[in-house]
């Protein structure tokens, strides 16, 4: 079964199979969903014959692409090609081709690094030993020559680890690490260095040849790179002209290779990838004691390239969470300041995000007629992407209650302008207004829990008369709305799932009973109803992980 394996997007480093046809898009129906704006609701399809897969692009916005060229009509995918929907991108894996994705190393090579047939291995040495392990290898008994040599070693990597040691750009160090490797290894005539992605895939990130601004493709066996990496060794190949087993490579006839070497980079027990040195030069092989200096180089490289990828880690982390501070700061702007001050109502709300950002709101807006628009939802999904829904929600409403203010003709509107956005995903709200002087709330339910009404004697009851669909969820849907005579000491609480489903550690949620336990407890306020709800809610949960966005806001009538 053919794969798309995730490279960029919210789908990385998943494997989705698939089979026969295969719509691929932003909508709940696609069989490979992608919950990404950039992505049309059906954006490409893939159809699988036999053997063979063929994309095409179903009129997207932003274009579907295989190896970065627009897909203007079906075109057949082969194994390894880079597919992209907007900005995600995946690696195809033929029906064939999957049977190499168990492998424990994949190789991704965009650079031209090819696989080739084993070549004879001469040497392999273990890169587990410590620094000084490896430079005294061969031992004191060949003194005074063992110690000159490693002496000379120990001084060799020591520049060399100086060297690279204070470069925290990725590009510039490994570019450095080859210059210095070409110095060390006078007989070098190529190099690259391999990194293991978060995927697994191991890519060419940086490539070298002697005399050249560009290097060309670069042969290398993929059963010396799993085995340096499986095995954790170090690996000296023979002359690969002689090799009996490269008679079909072609590219080991063209580039003359005859030695290399490869080195796996290990920080810790982290297989970071490898470093490979080739020369095509018969006289100038490459010997043991090149193997023990490369091994020990190595070591050092791989401190150098852990400590480049936890600065770059370091420096997203900072950037992601400065922007969801910024993001968190805006999104409340969006809040009201301030609660309604109305004689005899009384007005309590609160509201707590899962995440940095999320999709509940809340507002008021004051009527010309002294009437008080009130509008509470939930946008489905978390994080940034629910938090630009729910800020254009609650402009909507600001925007739309100028017009009419009745809450089933707003609510309609607010649904056709959602569904006329194309954007997936719904919103379930409660908008209402509120009429002081008659005492009466008026409500559209889109599909939100239903408010629970405390009456001034105690008795809690849930507003729950007329059902309707989500914002969002259907066009030209019609909206209904039901009024509820207020009385002093009554008091309406509506709120989002997030106080419902709260969880504990044992799994159980808070429940609408518990809900009507936490109304119905003694309260001369709003605002006491709201405290014995979220103390109780806090009790139950116990410290627990908050698992979605809680809003409450409740009404009283004094």
């Amino acid at each position: 079964m053919p794969l798309l394996i995730g490279i960029e997007g919210p789908l990385k480093g998943q494997e989705i199979k698939f089979k026969d046809t295969s719509v691929v898009g932003r909508s709940f129906e696609a069989q490979i969903r992608i919950d990404d704006l950039s992505v049309s609701r059906q954006h490409a399809r893939i159809s699988v014959t036999g053997m063979e897969a063929t994309i095409e692009d179903l009129g997207s916005g932003n274009g579907t692409f295989v190896n970065d060229q627009p897909v203007a009509a079906p075109l057949l995918l082969k194994d390894g090609d880079m597919v992209r929907f907007a900005g995600n991108v995946f690696r195809y894996a033929s029906i064939t081709g999957t049977q190499e994705l168990a492998a424990a190393v994949h190789l991704k090579d965009p650079t031209g690094v090819h696989a080739a047939a084993k070549p004879p291995v001469v040497e392999t040495l273990n890169v587990r030993g410590t620094l000084m392990d490896i430079v005294m290898a061969g031992g004191p008994q060949q003194e005074p020559d063992a110690l000159r040599k490693a002496t000379e070693r120990l001084r060799t990597v020591l520049e060399v680890s100086n060297a690279v040691q204070t470069r925290l750009d990725m590009g510039e160090l490994l570019a450095e690490i080859l210059d210095r490797l070409f110095g060390v290894f006078p007989q070098a005539d190529r190099g690259f260095v391999m990194l293991k992605e978060e995927n697994g895939d191991l890519t060419t990130r940086a490539a070298k040849e002697r005399g050249k601004a560009k290097p060309a493709a670069i042969t290398v066996s993929r059963s010396i790179i799993e085995k340096a990496i499986s095995g954790r060794v170090a690996i000296l190949s023979a002359d690969a002209m002689s090799d009996t087993r490269f008679g079909a490579a072609m590219s080991i006839m063209n580039f003359q290779i005859r030695s290399m070497m490869c080195a796996p980079l290990f920080a810790g027990d982290e297989a970071l990838g490898i470093v490979h040195l080739d020369t095509t030069r018969q006289d100038k092989r490459f010997t043991r004691d090149d193997l023990d200096l490369l091994t020990a180089v190595a070591n050092q490289m791989a401190l150098s390239v852990a400590n480049a990828r936890m600065h770059k880690r370091l420096i997203n982390q900072q950037r992601i969470e400065r922007d969801l501070q910024l993001a968190r700061q805006v999104q409340e702007s969006f809040l009201p300041r301030t609660l309604p001050e109305i004689p005899n109502i009384e007005f309590a709300a609160t509201y707590k995000a899962a995440l940095e950002v999320g999709g509940d709101f809340y507002n008021f807006v004051p009527l010309p007629d002294g009437r008080v628009a009130m509008v509470i939802g939930d946008v489905a999904g978390k994080g940034i992407p629910a938090a630009m829904v729910m800020a254009q929600m609650t402009s909507d409403v600001r925007s739309f209650v100028q017009g009419d203010p009745d809450p089933a003709v707003l609510v309609k509107r607010l649904n056709a302008e959602q569904c006329a956005r194309n954007v997936d995903g719904f919103v379930t709200l409660i908008y209402g207004t509120l009429d002081p002087a008659a005492r009466t709330l008026t409500l559209t339910n889109a599909a939100h829990p239903p408010p629970v009404l405390r009456r001034g004697n105690g008795v809690v009851s849930e507003l729950q008369e007329v059902t309707n669909f989500p914002v969002g969820a259907m066009e030209d849907a019609e909206f209904q709305a039901e009024t509820v005579p207020l009385q002093p000491g009554d008091v309406v609480v509506l709120f989002s799932d997030g106080i419902t489903e709260a969880m504990n550690a044992r799994q159980e949620l808070f429940g609408t009973d518990r809900l009507h336990a936490a109304v119905a407890r003694p309260a001369a306020s709003a605002r006491e109803v709201m405290a014995n709800v979220l103390q109780d809610v806090q009790a139950f949960v116990a410290g627990a992980y908050q698992s979605d966005d809680l809003t409450l806001v409740c009404l009283g009538v004094r």
